[in-house]
């Protein structure tokens, strides 16, 4: 797609940040950032992806890394094929952010 991949050190260790060349809403060319974090547990991996101004400009991404500290993952004991989703399920107070 014409974009780069590259290694940097982030709050939670090695990141992927991907700068994509797109175009935007008005037609002109601009560049689409995502940063990517894996964050590894017993038989289970969540990979968390940043995208927009989170992504763009790191002092924005308070907010969304507190997200991703309150991540509690249950694997349960089933087996499942590598690489199958685990379900999510949002807690009780959940609610859409504007």
């Amino acid at each position: 797609m014409g974009g780069t991949a590259t290694e940097e050190e982030g709050t939670f260790g090695t990141e992927l940040v991907c700068v994509v060349p797109m175009q935007g809403p008005d037609g002109q060319q601009a560049m689409q950032v995502s940063r990517i974090s894996g964050h590894e547990g017993p038989n289970w991996l969540l990979r968390a992806t940043l995208m927009g101004q989170p992504a763009a400009e790191p002092e924005q991404d308070g907010p969304w890394l507190d997200t991703i500290r309150s991540v509690v993952v249950r694997r349960g004991r089933e087996a499942m094929a590598p690489g199958a989703p685990l379900r999510l399920t949002l807690p009780p107070d959940a609610r859409q952010v504007e």
